[in-house]
């Protein structure tokens, strides 16, 4: 006789054992705290393929596909789920969706998404942070605190209730956060209301991009840290604003770290800044102004890593120091057909560029900087100028150029592809430098006192001394190609002590004399036989005498 066993009953024929009766789908069994036998829901359900819109039809009907339900807002729950609702646990037997309603606490691995969720008695949540993810029309069904986060799924928008409405976290739960010293960041949508609300030793950040329309200048506060945050903001104006105004004569303004762009064609500078002697730290941050002046200052500027263009037929920048006054770092460009200008300011470690202007006109000190400009003078050294270690370039215009008494040049490098090096005519002291012409113009245009220069021409003469009244002193000249001079000489006295001139052509001459009298001795000509050892004399003597007393004095100096 066979026997039947328990195992091979159904479910009708089974013993019902103690408290089974009451016991929900996707229970188990366990021991209580009192030692008795009872029953629990499943904390742990089966993993789903996927969390799926109940409204939708169920994306497959395997055998023991599983899904959990998720109400996005679209209306009642499919019939094709077989009577199911939201939130259910749902595994097709082969014919019908059966589910189970899960319980505060369950937990469902979703495979799609690789994220074990949790349901909180309303809804899932995924455990990645406690963030849900919903579509618009479900977000809007909420009832949220402030500071509740969800993932928008129709926007792709990680947000942030902000006790009012969902803001994108993309753009810092508003655009521009002011962090105060004591107390959370307070968050605007723009950033002129942000900046007139913040005060010293707040910082104002930007968390998007942003563009203002209209007149909508912005005047800096002492103290205040605006931090770009690797974001753009751009004015768009027809008008006459400024981006950033101040005429404070003192206090520490600091800009930082992004972009700031003036569009449109107003008339305005991006960096209108009037007051005596403020401080300026405006780092790693590109200023530009699309169809005008950048940048109009005085005071102390400290500005490495940034760059300032403007787009004008004046000053692309201008600044205008007074005592005390500096520049330090910084790129300065104009893109327009005017140049840029430093007046009464100590400058260092900065970089000076034109198209068609002057790179810098220079009123101060200079010291390792450069300046350039594809078709006017690199550098203009004007009255009082100090040029030390520094580098000019042009194109096609002068490397650099200077003629009032009171400049002096030292260590410079200026160079012109097509026109003079270093025109120098009428200015105190030349020296330690070196001016090159790639054309058929002077290296050097020299000094009143020129001294231990290098003066290079392609095929032009080396070195003019003008008409002035000048002594250069222990100087190399050279001539590369051509019949030019190695130093020419215009119709003045001229002593010329000690240089090392080299000329290309056996006919040209290493000095022209061009002067009734003049000195020179302990030159060195090489290149040529022409003349009396190399030099032309049109009139006049060599007034210098080799007659020395027992000192070694020389007379007729």
């Amino acid at each position: 006789m066979a026997i039947k066993l328990h195992r091979n009953s159904n479910e009708n024929n089974k013993h019902t054992p103690k408290g089974f009766t009451s016991a929900p789908n996707m229970s188990k069994l366990y021991r209580d705290e009192n030692g008795e036998s009872t029953y629990t829901a499943e904390s742990f359900l089966p993993p789903a393929i996927s969390f799926v819109d109940g409204n939708a039809l169920p994306p497959s009907e395997s055998l023991n596909d599983v899904y959990v339900l998720i109400d996005e807002g679209n209306g009642a729950v499919n019939a094709a789920w077989d009577g199911l609702s939201y939130n259910d646990w749902a595994r097709f037997n082969g014919s019908l969706w059966m589910g189970s309603t899960p319980v505060n606490s369950s937990v469902c691995y979703n495979k799609s998404e690789s994220f074990l969720f949790y349901f909180n008695g309303s809804e899932w949540l995924t455990i990645k942070g406690g963030i849900l993810n919903i579509n618009s029309a479900g977000k809007a069904a909420l009832t949220p605190a402030t500071g509740e986060f969800v993932y928008d799924t129709d926007l792709d928008s990680l947000q942030r209730y902000n006790g009012s409405l969902w803001i994108d976290i993309a753009k810092g739960y508003g655009l521009v956060s002011v962090s105060q010293s004591l107390g959370q960041p307070v968050f605007y949508t723009d950033l002129a209301t942000a900046y007139a609300a913040a005060s010293s030793g707040d910082v104002v950040k930007l968390h998007t991009d942003i563009t203002e329309n209209g007149d909508v200048e912005i005047t800096l506060t002492a103290g205040v840290v605006l931090d770009l945050n690797g974001f753009t903001y751009t004015l768009n104006t027809t008008g006459n604003s400024d981006v950033f105004t101040t005429a404070a004569n003192s206090g520490t303004f600091t800009i930082k770290d992004g972009t700031v762009l003036k569009i449109g064609g107003g008339t305005g500078y991006v960096l209108n800044i009037t007051g005596t002697l403020p401080v300026l730290k405006f780092s790693n941050t590109t200023f530009n102004s699309s169809t005008g002046r950048c940048l109009f200052t005085k005071g102390q500027l400290t500005a490495f890593g940034s760059k300032f263009y403007g787009t004008s037929s004046g000053d692309g920048n201008f600044i205008n120091g007074s005592s005390g006054s500096y520049c330090f770092g910084g790129e300065f460009y104009n893109l327009g057909t005017g140049g840029n200008q430093c007046y009464n300011a100590q400058m260092k470690y900065s970089r000076w560029e034109a198209i068609s202007g002057t790179g810098c006109a220079v009123t101060g000190v200079a010291t390792y900087c450069d300046f350039y400009s594809d078709s006017g003078s690199g550098l203009n050294a004007l009255s009082g100028a100090s040029i030390v270690h520094c580098y000019a370039e042009s194109n096609t215009g002068r490397g650099t150029t200077s003629s009032t008494a009171t400049t002096t040049i030292s260590h410079l490098v200026s160079i012109s592809n097509t026109n003079t090096g270093i025109y120098a005519k009428g200015i105190k002291s030349l020296r330690h430098s070196t001016g090159i012409s790639g054309g058929s113009n002077y290296g050097i245009q020299a000094a009143l006192e020129t001294s231990f220069c290098y003066a290079e021409s392609q095929s032009g003469s080396g070195m003019s001394t003008g008409t002035d009244d000048i002594t250069v002193d222990t100087c190399t000249v050279k001539v590369k190609s051509g019949a030019g001079h190695g130093i020419q000489n215009n119709g003045f006295r001229n002593r010329i002590y000690n240089c090392t001139i080299e000329v290309a052509s056996t006919s040209a001459y290493g000095i022209v004399q061009g002067a009734a009298d003049g000195y020179y001795v302990g030159n060195k000509i090489k290149g040529t036989v022409a003349g009396t050892k190399g030099r032309y004399v049109t009139t006049g003597v060599n007034l210098w005498t080799d007659t020395a007393d027992a000192q070694g004095n020389s007379a007729n100096l």
